[in-house]
Order: C-alpha cells, then structure tokens, then sequence
C-alpha cells in the first residue's frame, strides 16, 4: 500500500476499480494476519496503515 495516511477500503476500492471488494478484503486481512499493516477504528470507520 504504502499509505502515510491511514486508507480505508472504500478509498482503496475508488483507485482499483477493476479489483473486487471481496479481493481487498483478504488481502487486507492477510496483510493483518502478517502485522504489515494495522487497523484503526472498526466497521465502517476502520482505516488500514503500513506499520512501522
């Protein structure tokens, strides 16, 4: 990803539009899974970050 601010799925769906929702969401998952990234917030308000 590498965001600097935290992006959220809608904002990650809006510059991959030929990627499915389904698809961003296991790779953000799979990203968690392997601490790459951290979520912030929940639900609809969640946002994902590059961890540092």
């Amino acid at each position: 990803m590498g965001a600097v601010v935290p992006i959220s799925k809608a904002d990650i769906a809006e510059k991959l539009p030929d990627v499915s929702v389904k698809t961003i969401e296991l790779v953000l998952g799979k990203m968690l899974k392997d601490e790459k990234i951290e979520k912030i917030g929940t639900f609809k308000d969640a946002r994902y970050m590059k961890k540092r």
